[in-house]
């Protein structure tokens, strides 16, 4: 007696499926895996966004950076681009001019490009976004987007999960529940999300219509 349609689902869901309510989400496949040190590749890593090309960078990445209101432009390498991202790599192979304009529907920020770019060159996690939830969406959905090494896409996404259990990341978790399978969370992470949505304490509001 004395339950709510959202506390019964919430009960069904930590009763089958225990580990929703732990304080530490399910981990991604591969973060726990030890990636291999690319100590001389990381030495041609661009610094900073706006800074001259490194030696035999021929390509400039252009994101138009929602916050500083302006484009910004990244020297990179070409070969690197093409070997992390199937879409970077066909585009390449068509562009005749150094530059590759990014969509800004799936990244608008120079510090979440440059914390991709730092994977890539690096093969390491960064973590240079905190805990800002805005941006590590950004750099999830970019992630997939683009088809960058699954090791980054699965950083980004325990990351943003790390923070769901924060009282002030309500914004985000419905946002997260929405798009749970399209940035490919595992089964047990879209079940901690489910979990997280379900503590809420508007989550019939935050659901929506949906």
């Amino acid at each position: 007696a004395g339950w709510t349609p959202l506390g019964l689902l919430c009960r069904h869901l930590k009763a089958h499926s225990p580990e929703v309510s732990q304080s530490s989400p399910p981990l991604s496949p591969l973060a726990e895996e030890s990636l291999q040190d690319w100590e001389k590749l990381g030495t041609a890593c661009p610094d900073d966004v706006m800074r001259p090309p490194t030696h035999f960078a021929d390509v400039e990445l252009e994101v138009q950076d929602e916050a500083l209101g302006r484009p910004v432009r990244v020297w990179c390498h070409r070969v690197v681009l093409a070997a992390a991202s199937p879409m970077w790599r066909a585009r390449l192979q068509g562009e005749q001019a150094p530059r590759l304009e990014l969509d800004a529907l799936h990244c608008r920020s120079s510090v979440v490009l440059m914390e991709a770019l730092r994977f890539i060159y690096r093969g390491r996690f960064a973590g240079g976004l905190g805990d800002d939830w805005a941006l590590l969406w950004q750099l999830l959905c970019f992630c997939v987007h683009c088809g960058l090494p699954e090791a980054l896409r699965g950083a980004a996404a325990d990351a943003l999960l790390r923070g769901l259990t924060r009282p002030e990341a309500g914004s985000v978790t419905p946002i997260l529940l929405r798009g749970a399978r399209a940035v490919r969370l595992t089964e047990a992470q879209r079940r901690h999300v489910l979990y997280r949505f379900l503590r809420l304490p508007d989550a019939c509001a935050s659901a929506g219509s949906e």
